[in-house]
């Protein structure tokens, strides 16, 4: 009822969630309950493929209004984590507490989450800690890119973070985004 003039599917799998995301397309996502803290960390996040060229200055522009220099972070597969980044295998940062050094070939696919000094401040992700999410991240890999998306929180500069549905449909309604994930239902704006 809340959504009735989108288009609402029902999802199951996060494969076709992955289909959409590799497609390009930018995603407003709201899953189970908020999270407290300072970061997004799954739960009310608006998430990307980092490789989109420009994505960075776009989501300034036209998504978040915020200040070109405030870098994004990402989260990455905690399994995978060590190939993309350099830290040891099996380094946990769950709560993007640090920012580590991106390995130089994949500077440049990561340069929308990288800060000017070589480092993203990334979460690693277990499949025990967000199932959704890490199984998005391997339906990722699974199709050809790197199991890591940019990950900011699903809200407006100066505005607070989404909570519920009612906050969901003032955030579409008013956002360039035409994806929304909210639980299990894909809405989407007419394309």
């Amino acid at each position: 009822e809340t959504f009735k003039d989108y288009k609402i599917y029902k999802i199951n799998a996060c494969a076709e969630l992955a289909k959409i995301i590799i497609s390009g397309e930018i995603i407003a996502l709201m899953q189970g309950r908020s999270e407290v803290g300072p970061r997004a960390l799954g739960h009310r996040s608006i998430i990307a493929r980092p490789d989109i060229p420009n994505l960075k200055n776009y989501l300034n522009a036209h998504v978040k209004f915020r200040e070109d220099f405030r870098p994004y972070g990402c989260t990455v597969a905690w399994d995978d984590a060590h190939e993309f980044f350099d830290v040891d295998e099996g380094f946990e940062n769950p709560f993007m507490s640090f920012a580590v050094p991106v390995r130089e070939k994949y500077k440049d696919i990561l340069k929308d989450v990288m800060h000017i000094d070589g480092t993203s401040r990334m979460q690693t992700i277990h499949r025990e800690q967000d199932e959704f999410l890490y199984s998005l991240l391997k339906e990722l890999k699974k199709g050809g890119i790197a199991p890591i998306v940019l990950n900011t929180s699903l809200n407006v500069m100066n505005e607070p973070i989404l909570e519920n549905v009612a906050d969901a449909k003032r955030f579409f309604e008013t956002s360039i985004l035409k994806t929304l994930v909210v639980g299990n239902y894909l809405v989407q704006k007419e394309k």
